[in-house]
């Protein structure tokens, strides 16, 4: 119990007073707890007296003076209640508790169309898509970092390969070379031309006879046009793409008989610019 403060211990002693309550007729503050002295009434005889008695119940005489007999406590604490002990229980240990298993990350759609159109060279869808799925991988946590990051770098590659081809184009010429055989079909040749087929190589010679580039006949085409007599005639034509034929030489000689340089068929730069180059033979026949 919490100590009084000074005022209410002498409102209660004014009380106590005041009914003179009980045996208590005096009161002593001790350590904070306020305490009655317990006070004996005996007579002149030292018999113990009745409270508030005149005379004595023994011998009738009158009160003699007041005997102390100790103090009792007004506020003395409360003891502590009693507890009684827990029992000796084993606890049972708790289940352990897992946490669940994240779910695993999705795929970037981008990543893979990165990586598509790198491998078929779209390189500049590549570029793209590659740049942006590594931004998502690294923001939103997806997956398929590698695959962008290969797309990344095949459409890099790309890039430079059209470049060099551009650049290296704008140097050199490319032409459609085809020869045309009067007179005669592909699946019959005459004796004049039995020894052509698709497997003839072709070969371009600079003016000065170095040879600068070469190409091979596919299989032969059979048609038909008018020859210089006016008639119509059978014919068989062949073909070949002759690519890296260097520019600026002036003039070309293009040989189909695999004699060389002297048998050879002269043409201008202007007409390799062209990129479609002709030859016809027996043109005059018939």
């Amino acid at each position: 119990m919490a100590a009084l403060s000074h005022s209410a211990k002498a409102s209660i002693l004014r009380s106590l007073a005041t009914y003179k309550l009980g045996f208590y007729s005096r009161f002593v503050v001790v350590s904070g707890a306020i305490e009655a002295e317990e006070q004996v009434v005996v007579c002149t005889n030292g018999h113990q007296m009745p409270q508030d008695s005149k005379f004595c119940t023994v011998c009738g005489a009158g009160p003699g003076a007041a005997q102390r007999s100790g103090f009792a406590s007004l506020n003395a604490p409360t003891p502590p209640p009693v507890v009684a002990p827990a029992p000796n229980v084993t606890p049972t240990p708790a289940a352990p508790v897992y946490a669940p298993a994240a779910a695993a990350a999705s795929f970037s759609g981008l990543a893979i169309a990165a990586l598509v159109t790198g491998i078929i060279g779209i390189s500049v869808l590549a570029i793209i898509f590659g740049a942006i799925a590594l931004s998502q991988v690294k923001k939103r946590g997806l997956r398929g970092k590698g695959m962008a990051i290969s797309g990344l770098v095949l459409g890099i590659v790309w890039t430079a390969v059209w470049i060099l081809a551009i650049v290296g184009s704008s140097q050199t010429y490319t032409i459609n070379f085809s020869t045309t055989l009067y007179g005669t079909t592909c699946s019959q040749l005459s004796y004049n031309y039995s020894d052509f087929n698709q497997y003839r190589p072709v070969v371009v010679y600079s003016d000065t006879g170095q040879q600068v580039a070469s190409g091979t006949y596919g299989s032969g085409i059979d048609g038909g046009n008018y020859a210089q007599s006016g008639n119509y005639v059978d014919t068989c034509t062949f073909k070949t793409v002759i690519r890296d034929i260097p520019k600026g030489l002036n003039n070309y000689v293009v040989d189909d008989n695999g004699e060389g340089y002297g048998s050879g068929v002269s043409y201008t730069e202007h007409q390799f610019a062209t990129n479609n180059v002709a030859m016809n033979r027996g043109y005059s026949s018939n």
